[in-house]
């Protein structure tokens, strides 16, 4: 979903030839639409869009206020949207340009500052400028779903959703993200393979002053917005079975809703496991119209769950669409995985999600996955 980059201080990347190169860093990430902006000369953003919601220009960025005061690059979705929409219209009355998230979180940035992330439920990463104060904050979700990637020194700021974009020089490997690697299969926030490149960390906000005059970055500033071990306090209910249940339902019922709004054709990957089925299940009683299932099963019967995605498709009636992986297909995916995922982890299931995924696409634009079921 969509990419970005950014910088401050970096003159030789605004010819035409290195911009070029950065979007080629972030292009599949945003096929629909390409556009930078130069702000007061030194501060440049780049976008590269993945339409989903308010498929018209007003939806394209980097995107500007209604007040030219502020301006924004924005990964990801805003599931509240008419709730912040409703809190900006009791301040003030905006004539909407569009309906993207994009617009809604810009202006209510602008109107409530950083304070309105407390309120806002959505997984994002995004850089939002104040053009007033020459500030820019760098933002990631509660969660950190989206990815959002840095590198800050005193003369010069670089910012991407893809950490390829950084190859625009050379680097050196982060030998503690290379043990975390070895040793927990992934590169935990804030490492990154590269020594001088930081990965923002989940529900991080980072403020930095940029001085246009001479051309320095200070006043840095973290801050959370998010206290995730306060929201894992478990208190035992007193409800019964029944009512526990039902509240259950309501709240995946909500989270499943408030994900299927897309003008673009939307669907589920279906396992057969319980978390995609479950998602599946809930989304074709919500949907208008016949749901749309993906899933993938494998030559060998041992390692394939393709006739439990199957038996769900039949029971919730989804237009159903399976493809079985040769052996050599996936083979062939292996050499493409270092420009797919830009820096190494280790998880088992990445071959057949970027085997489903494409395969998926002949049918969705977006879908909905059981990814995280278990956390």
């Amino acid at each position: 979903m969509c990419g970005f980059t950014g910088f401050f201080n970096l003159p030789h990347l605004n010819s035409s030839k290195n911009r070029a190169e950065l979007f080629k860093s972030i292009d599949k990430r945003g096929p629909d639409n390409n556009h930078f902006e130069i702000i007061d000369n030194h501060f440049t953003l780049l976008f590269a869009r993945l339409s989903i919601i308010d498929l018209s220009i007003s939806g394209n960025q980097p995107m500007f206020s209604h007040s030219k005061n502020s301006s924004i690059v924005f990964n990801g979705e805003i599931y509240n949207k008419n709730e912040i929409v409703s809190l900006i219209n009791i301040r003030t009355k905006k004539n909407w340009i569009g309906y993207s998230d994009t617009e809604v979180l810009l202006e209510a940035l602008e109107l409530f500052g950083t304070n309105i992330l407390k309120q806002i439920k959505g997984m994002y990463s995004f850089a939002f400028y104040n053009n007033l104060d020459k500030k820019i904050f760098l933002v990631n979700d509660r969660f950190g779903e989206k990815p959002l990637f840095y590198s800050i020194n005193d003369n010069n700021l670089f910012f991407s959703s893809d950490i390829k974009s950084f190859d625009f020089k050379k680097r050196q490997i982060n030998n503690l993200a290379l043990k975390h690697f070895f040793k927990d299969n992934c590169i935990p926030s804030p490492l990154t393979i590269w020594n001088d490149v930081s990965k923002i960390m989940p529900s991080e906000i980072i403020e930095i002053q940029l001085n246009f005059s001479t051309l320095k970055i200070s006043n840095i500033v973290k801050s959370k917005y998010f206290n995730s071990r306060h929201h894992h306090e478990i208190n035992k209910s007193k409800d019964s079975l029944e009512t526990s249940v039902d509240k259950l339902d309501k709240i995946l019922t909500n989270a499943v809703e408030n994900q299927l709004i897309s003008d673009v054709p939307i669907g589920c990957f279906l396992s057969g496991g319980i978390d995609s089925s479950l998602i599946s299940a809930i989304a074709s009683k919500i949907n208008n119209k016949k749901l749309t299932t993906i899933s993938i099963g494998f030559e060998d019967a041992n390692f394939s769950e393709s006739e439990y995605a199957k038996n769900i498709a039949n029971y919730i009636k989804s237009e159903h669409h399976e493809k079985i992986l040769s052996r050599q297909e996936t083979k062939n995916i292996i050499k493409d995985l270092p420009y797919i995922y830009g820096e190494p982890f280790s998880d088992s299931s990445q071959i057949p999600t970027i085997l489903l995924s494409k395969f998926a696409k002949q049918f969705v634009s977006v879908a909905l996955t059981g990814d995280g079921g278990d956390e």
